[in-house]
């Protein structure tokens, strides 16, 4: 319980961080651009599914399944547009200035897209595999160090400069030398903002099948209505879902990108000798300082 009270606390740092710094909200311009392209581009096929076929039954599969392709194209792009939250965040949790212009968000997706794309495929897998070898294994089994800390991951691309190799290498590295103070469910953000996207992808699913049933019913309606029904139902869709995908991965990269700086200042501390270096952000200070102070009320 305590940890859920923390991510909530945490998120609402983070979004008022991204209140008081205008630079922090424009990826979330890109990720929007990005999700209506998408969105396009994926209805495309589905129009002339529903012109050509209908909802017959494998209509409706194919349907199905470019909408399950559009919600994993939408997922991947939140997650390269988060690239460009990690190297803003890093000067504004560190209290320095910004960067200069010159770093623009389009250099930051051109350099690091393929590595962020492959590992947001890679992990799933990864996450399937280790849980038959944990299942099937004999002896204690112990997962990869990367996908226990997959959280770090992004962040090492984007502000290390490295591809997703050398960030498995550094994350490795950095578990070895215990410079990770704390788990990545020390708050509980992911699963807020996983639970958060998950809904607001279920609701606006919901009013898409409501939309498209009162537009264009499907007994009655020719297949032009069918089109428009579905083309304004998934329009008021993307607007849902593109709040739960905002929601999401904004949190979660704010605190994946602390807990990275976290490790760093431990790493730097051992490297000068000074203690004091090894302190967590401030923004991990203000959420458990908030909670010390209200218990001592």
């Amino acid at each position: 319980m305590q940890s859920l009270k923390y991510a909530f606390r945490f998120i609402g740092r983070s979004f008022q961080l991204a209140k008081e710094n205008e630079p922090l909200q424009r990826p979330w311009m890109y990720q929007s651009l990005g999700n209506f392209i998408i969105l396009i581009l994926w209805f495309l096929p589905m129009a002339l599914v529903i012109g050509l076929i209908g909802f017959r039954p494998i209509g409706l599969i194919l349907i199905g399944l470019v909408f399950v392709l559009l919600v994993i194209s939408w997922v991947v792009w939140g997650e390269i547009t988060a690239a460009a939250t990690c190297q803003i965040l890093e000067p504004l949790i560190l209290m320095e200035d910004l960067p200069p212009e010159s770093q623009s968000i389009q250099a930051v997706f051109k350099k690091h897209w393929v590595d962020i794309f492959l590992f947001t495929f890679i992990l799933p897998g990864g996450y399937l595999l280790n849980t038959i070898r944990k299942m099937f294994s004999k002896t204690d089994y112990k997962p990869p160090v990367f996908i226990d800390e997959h959280s770090l991951i992004q962040p090492i691309i984007v502000l290390e400069d490295l591809d997703l190799n050398g960030a498995v290498a550094r994350v490795e590295q950095m578990a070895e030398q215990h410079l990770l103070r704390v788990k990545a469910d020390f708050m509980r953000v992911d699963l807020i903002a996983r639970v958060v996207e998950w809904l607001m992808l279920v609701l606006g699913f919901v009013v898409w099948f409501w939309i498209n049933m009162k537009i264009a019913t499907p007994l009655t309606a020719d297949s032009w209505q069918r089109i428009f029904g579905m083309g304004i139902g998934l329009l008021v869709t993307c607007v849902i879902a593109l709040f739960g995908f905002s929601f999401s991965t904004f949190s979660r990269t704010c605190y994946h990108t602390a807990l990275y700086l976290w490790a760093r200042n431990v790493e730097s501390a051992r490297t000068s000798g000074d203690r004091l270096e090894a302190r967590p952000p401030l923004i991990f200070t203000q959420v458990l300082a908030s909670f010390n102070l209200r218990k001592k009320e």
